[in-house]
């Protein structure tokens, strides 16, 4: 028996002294070790304990090793201590040159990279990912807040959940997002807590460390900063720029009448409602209103083919953009014999919103234009006749014309239907001495017709009768003003 092991023996060095190559199931091994047809295990008996002996290698060198101590496994090249017994995490697995993961169940594979937190991934070049559950990918990304991301170039993501993209960007609080390049930088009051003045979103548009800059920043109390990495508590949206300005939905008035159910402070830019170049509008629940003073007709309805406001006229501007005087002294009210508006007793708060401007014939005629672009008054012999006509008669059509019940007409309102949609309302008027008279009892509505030198015509609806009257009088008088489209 000694003899045949011998002979065993000296066979096998025979064959693998030459290569000095070992096979396993095979007689032509062309690796140091060659198994062929065969699983490969490496195991270790039990869990991990808390004696652990020393890896089967330590220092620098070029190796695949399998440490059953610490159920880890290494494979590539190191220049240090990087495999040593202290810097390998329990089940952990690293890669490549110079990884490090030294967390546990950690993982580095790339070059240079560290993943030295619990259940930390580190891949790429020089990436770090330190802290717990914290992802590092790319090129010298640094992910140390607990379960934080950092993704690109040269990205930081310190503030637990954390996430930082892009080239130069840094997620410093809590559960921020940093994206782009080169966002600016700052302490933040929390990188482990909810902080309302802290960062949620940010978009860098730095170009290099030392000229970093942010495109939008949302902060996690919503406030909104776009040029400023510091928007205003008080503004919800703070815009920030010497250069270039905030510029809104620009369309025509036709195109603005097509908006469906606008909502109070909905902002647009009508481009033919003032000449010569239009005006900023903001919707106030009711009308139109130029941000420089006076609105627009803001709803309309077609009335024999005539398309009207439905509501009176309240501008303090004319077409061009010059200011109409706002007179209340009756004794300079008599005195005018240029264009002029008020509010029926002086009181904008109970009568604005309801009837609107009050306005004496020289506003009316004034060659600059007290309706907006796109409209203009109705004149005395086309379309007030028109309306009073087809409506049935000026006998009735001032009831078709009335708005219906008793809000604002005085009882009982005879006649009124509103069937034409026109929605007339009782708004008074204001003499050619300055008083005010008839709110409830009459509607007053200049024409764009004079009547010689002195007078001009109107339309009055009558609360207790429902037709649509003619009359002629002073052109000091202030009357309501009601606009056609062209």
């Amino acid at each position: 028996m000694k003899h045949l092991l011998f002979i065993i023996a000296i066979t096998l060095l025979a064959i693998t002294a030459p290569a000095q190559n070992v096979g396993i199931g095979t007689t032509t091994p062309v690796a140091r070790l060659h198994v062929s047809d065969s699983s490969v295990l490496f195991s270790a008996p039990g869990a991990i304990s808390g004696l652990q002996g020393l890896p089967p290698i330590q220092g620098s060198g070029r190796r695949m090793m399998w440490y059953p101590y610490k159920a880890a496994f290494r494979v590539g090249y190191v220049d240090g201590v990087q495999w040593d017994k202290d810097s390998i995490g329990n089940y952990s697995f690293a890669s490549g040159y110079n990884a490090k993961a030294k967390g546990l169940n950690s993982t580095a594979m790339g070059t240079n990279t560290t993943a030295s937190g619990d259940y930390s991934i580190a891949t790429g070049y020089s990436t770090s990912a330190t802290g717990f559950f914290s992802t590092a990918i790319g090129n010298e990304t640094v992910a140390s807040g607990s379960g934080s991301t950092a993704m690109g170039i040269i990205t930081s993501a310190s503030g637990d959940f954390s996430t930082a993209m892009g080239f130069g960007t840094a997620a410093r609080s809590y559960n921020e997002t940093a994206i782009g390049s080169f966002n600016t930088d700052y302490t933040p009051a929390s990188t482990g807590n909810w902080n309302t003045g802290d960062r949620l979103f940010v978009i860098g548009n730095g170009t290099q460390s030392s000229a970093r800059s942010d495109a939008m920043i949302i902060l996690k109390n919503g406030n909104v900063g776009i040029g400023t990495p510091t928007p205003n508590t008080s503004a919800l949206l703070d815009v920030s720029s010497t250069t270039r300005g905030f510029l809104p939905p620009r369309m025509t008035q036709a195109q603005r009448a097509d908006i469906t159910n606008p909502v109070p402070g909905l902002m647009i830019w009508c481009t033919n409602c003032v000449a010569p170049a239009g005006v900023l509008q903001v919707f106030d629940g009711i009308s139109w209103t130029n941000i420089n003073g006076g609105t627009t007709p803001s709803g309309t309805v077609t009335i024999c083919s005539q398309v009207w406001a439905v509501k009176n006229l309240d501008v303090d501007r004319y077409r061009n953009g010059d200011p109409i005087p706002k007179v209340t002294d009756p004794t300079a009210w008599e005195a005018l014999t240029t264009g002029a508006y008020c509010y029926y007793n002086n009181d904008s708060t109970t009568y604005a919103a309801t009837y609107g401007k009050l306005y004496n014939w020289y506003a009316v005629n004034d060659s600059r234009g007290l309706a907006p672009a796109g409209w203009h008054l109705s004149s005395d012999t086309e379309e007030w006749v028109t309306i009073g006509s087809c409506l049935g008669g000026s006998s009735v059509a001032g009831g078709a014309m009335k708005e219906t019940g008793t809000t604002h007409w005085t009882s009982p309102n005879t006649g009124a239907t509103n069937s034409s949609g026109f929605t007339g309302l009782p708004g008074g008027l204001r003499d050619k001495f300055g008083n005010f008279i008839d709110v409830g009892n009459y509607g007053y509505w200049w024409s764009a017709t004079e009547n010689g030198a002195l007078a001009a015509w109107y339309r009055r609806l009558h609360y207790n009768n429902g037709s649509i009257n003619r009359f002629d009088h002073d052109k000091r008088i202030g009357c309501s003003v009601r606009c056609l489209r062209d």
